[in-house]
């Protein structure tokens, strides 16, 4: 049986992001510290509205009676 790798130390918050912890397969972690926070934030907004997609077109779905996908 394989046991796991030992990871870094912690943060000070007691949570580390996959960055801390040095996985950034693509190498695209900007060297600019500020860079990283706005990178975040364009993925938080991205991710809110696909999820504001997805529910209406769960919405769209249950309000026609008919299956978007299917």
């Amino acid at each position: 049986m394989l046991s796991p790798a030992p990871l870094p130390a912690r943060a000070a918050s007691g949570r580390s992001t996959a960055r801390e912890l040095g996985f950034d397969p693509a190498k695209i972690k900007p060297k600019n510290p500020v860079r990283p926070k706005k990178m975040q934030t364009k993925e938080l907004n991205n991710g809110r509205l696909a999820m504001i997609g997805i529910a209406g077109m769960l919405v769209q779905e249950l309000v026609n009676g008919q299956d978007i996908l299917g």
